[in-house]
């Protein structure tokens, strides 16, 4: 249910507000479950409505907090239901501040007060993002296919000589290592051409793929320009991808990446 005034958590359960999203004025309520099935709230306070649920803080501060956070059997279904809540207000006519995982309130008091604190750079926020999509690509790299066509690029020039010297392994993975940033040097100027902003992302330790994942890059990207955008993800992609370098395009995500940095609303 939506709420028309500041409340606090009822006193005898302890509960605590947990953040999804935050998008400007708007009443409805998503029409779907929060976290460990809790039900899902539309807060509306002055300019925003934030997407709250109540949760048991003991499961997500303290000593048992840190333990639950390195659980994969406990973050995953937990992530994987806020993601869920924040794609379900992204279908709505909104521009959506996406909360991180884990954004604890002790009440709603403190949530409204900390909205109020960032109201301006939520207002730049949202009119940035409206009418655009955040997309991701990583470079997923096929090492062993990248130094044999590397090898073969480079002895059509310097002859059977140089063959011998590829023989060492730190040389050609320095080299693989080397045509891997010219590239992407390369493609991060066409792709940022469709897009209103771009960032170059963490590269993930371990992403479960049998490639290695050489950059990592999020754009925000005009609802006019993807079509274009992915055209040209496609076509860099195909062109590479005979010497071990493929392009991985995911989309549309909530701009996660985009969002202006509310440090004491992510607990």
């Amino acid at each position: 249910m939506s709420s028309d005034s500041p409340r606090t958590p009822r006193p005898d359960d302890g509960s605590a507000v947990y953040v999804y999203a935050v998008v400007p004025d708007r009443r409805r309520d998503p029409d779907v479950a929060g976290i460990e099935d809790r039900p899902v709230e539309a807060v509306h306070r002055g300019p925003f409505t934030a997407v709250v649920s109540h949760v048991d803080p003991s499961d997500w501060t303290g000593d048992t907090g840190d333990e639950n956070m390195q659980a994969l059997s406990w973050v995953g279904p937990r992530a994987y239901r806020h993601e869920q809540v924040v794609e379900a207000v992204m279908d709505g006519p909104d521009p959506v501040y996406p909360a991180r995982f884990g954004t604890l309130f002790t009440t709603l008091d403190r949530l409204v007060s900390t909205l109020g604190a960032h109201e301006d750079a939520l207002e730049a926020f949202f009119a940035r993002v409206d009418g655009t999509e955040e997309w991701a690509v990583k470079g997923l790299l096929d090492r062993d296919a990248a130094a044999a066509a590397e090898t073969e690029a480079e002895a059509a020039e310097s002859g059977t000589a140089y063959l011998q010297r590829r023989k060492d392994e730190q040389e050609a993975r320095a080299s693989v290592d080397a045509w891997v940033d010219e590239v992407a040097e390369r493609l991060f100027d066409p792709l940022s051409a469709h897009a209103v902003d771009a960032r170059v992302l963490p590269v993930p330790g371990d992403a479960g793929r049998d490639q290695e994942v050489v950059f990592n890059w999020a754009f925000l990207v005009p609802d006019a320009e993807v079509e274009a955008f992915r055209a040209e993800a496609g076509k860099e992609s195909e062109e590479y991808g005979s010497q071990g370098l493929s392009l991985d395009l995911t989309g549309p995500w909530p701009p996660y990446n985009f969002r202006p940095s509310l440090d004491d609303t992510e607990a």
